[in-house]
């Protein structure tokens, strides 16, 4: 019977083993040696630290390698990621067997901030030059990531107004008290510690209220003030920041991210795609995105750059359609009045403004109100508001409308059930297969960063599968940037622009 397999732990070898011996040929961290070593890191902004005392700093592209590679083994905390450095062989391959100290590789990170968001744009560029990404369809959409910070401690408007109702009627109560108390003794009265102590709390609160209202949100914590109250997908309301992302249907490349304080994504489709634009050239032949996108301002801005969007315009829900949607709602622009579907004429009563989302500037809103909702025998479907059925109508409703109309083609709809499968899948490899689900850095930049960190490292992954199965040159990538970075500079010199910014 033969024996078993065992490691021989005496074994001496004639010549010790090189460190190029140490890891496969196809190993990822070979990968990613090789493509930080293609990269002009003083172009993008990861430069060295230089002391005139002490020991001299770490190369940043060592520091670059190990959080990149860090990140693609779902390592992402300096500490995990000082200790790998000991015992995760392709870390101490990559490192060359040097040891940075988790202050390091943290204040590499975060003295490199826009360099990770330079770094993430550039690799798309030079994917989209060597034509490794499509321009047929794209998917945006965006996912609530909690914020670093606790809601323990946060500031709630709701409570603290009630808090400072019941601190203004204990106050009343005490200077009365104190009233009295001075009326009945004689000589100096002393504050009584109870009011003292209740009129420092209503300052407190006062300044906290004061802050939510500087921020205008409802929630606040002091501690990352520019956190939001966000309800994430599986229905727990949290302090967050909203993460957009735009994915590339042919390959499953990340071509734009970015990172919100808006709950709402209504206002965020034309800036993402602008981005996408900025990043590869051009947008794709066709935008998928959700029904949290929709806004009639944004269709029409798209449709004057032309510029071709699907936004899911059904409910996301399980009820069934109603009937009474202003959509189904007759507009006859002679009459200026709309026609309900029982008929009921709903006239023109006012005239209302509001804000663009874009820059600010007011714009005309009519308001159709019904005047027969008293009687009609559907007016729970309908509406309710006491006052009756009102219905808006903007410069927008137009663009709206025909955005509607192209979504009847069996096309769209075909692309818009796709719309999920492109895009929810880098959400769920990022939250669930990598297990992030919380930032760990504080701050909307820092938190910027980091997302641009993971959608290169997503990024990187693909790369990694086409670099191994031969259908990606680190040359060509090379040479690739180099014709960019030239193209940049002279583009500069000719602006008059200082290189490197």
């Amino acid at each position: 019977m033969p024996e078993p397999i065992r490691p021989n732990y005496e074994q001496i070898y004639l010549f010790p083993p090189v460190l190029e011996d140490w890891i496969p040929a196809e190993h990822p961290a070979r990968f990613v040696r090789d493509f930080v070593a293609s990269l002009d890191l003083v172009a993008l902004g990861f430069a060295a630290l230089q002391h005139p005392t002490g020991r001299p700093p770490f190369d940043p592209g060592l520091l670059l390698a190990l959080w990149l590679y860090g990140y693609l083994e779902r390592i992402r905390s300096s500490r995990q990621l000082e200790r790998a450095c000991y015992s995760h062989l392709g870390m101490i391959w990559l490192s060359g067997h040097l040891h940075p100290d988790h202050n390091t590789l943290s204040n590499f990170l975060r003295d490199h901030r826009a360099a990770f968001g330079r770094l993430f744009k550039q690799l798309v560029q030079v994917a989209a030059h060597l034509e490794l990404v499509g321009l047929l369809v794209h998917a945006l959409d965006g996912t609530k990531i909690a914020a670093a910070c606790s809601k323990r401690g946060a500031w709630h408007r709701e409570n603290l107004e009630k808090t400072l109702a019941l601190l203004e009627e204990t106050i009343e109560h005490l200077l009365a008290q104190t009233a009295q108390a001075d009326a009945e003794e004689t000589g100096e009265a002393a504050l009584p510690p109870a009011l003292a102590e209740a009129t420092a709390r209503r300052a407190k609160i006062q300044e906290a209220l004061q802050a939510l209202t500087d921020a205008q949100t409802d929630h606040l914590q002091a501690r990352e003030p520019e956190a939001r109250m966000m309800k994430g997908g599986d229905g727990r309301t949290l302090l967050s920041y909203n993460a957009q992302a735009v994915v590339d249907a042919t390959t499953g490349l990340v071509v734009a991210a970015d990172v919100v304080t808006d709950a709402a994504d209504n206002a965020l489709l034309p800036p993402m795609l602008d981005q996408v634009a900025a990043n590869i050239g051009a947008t794709a032949e066709v935008s998928l995105a959700d029904g949290g996108y929709q806004s009639g301002e944004a269709f029409a801005h798209l449709e004057e750059q032309g510029r071709t969007v699907l936004v899911n315009l059904e409910p996301q829900t399980e009820r069934a359609p109603s009937a009474y949607t202003k959509e189904h709602f007759t507009w006859q622009p002679d009459a200026n009045q709309y026609v309900c579907p029982q008929g009921h004429v709903l006239p023109w009563v006012k005239l209302k403004t509001k804000k663009r989302k874009r820059d600010g500037t007011p714009y005309r809103v009519d308001l159709y109100q019904c005047r027969a909702c008293a009687d009609c025998p559907v007016r729970g479907d309908c509406t309710t508001s006491k006052t009756g059925r009102a219905v808006e109508r903007t410069e927008y409703d137009e663009a709206f409308t025909r955005q509607r109309q192209q979504q009847r083609e069996p096309d769209a709809r075909f692309l818009l059930t796709w719309r999920g499968s492109i895009i929810e899948r880098l959400f769920g490899q990022v939250k669930q297969g990598d297990g992030f689900r919380r930032w760990t850095v504080a701050g909307l930049e820092a938190v910027r960063a980091q997302w641009a960190l993971v959608c290169t490292t997503v990024n990187l992954r693909i790369f990694y599968r086409w670099w191994r199965d031969g259908r990606l040159s680190l040359t060509a990538w090379r040479e690739t940037l180099r014709e960019l970075v030239r193209a940049e500079t002279r583009a500069q010199v000719m602006l008059g622009a200082p290189s490197g910014q």
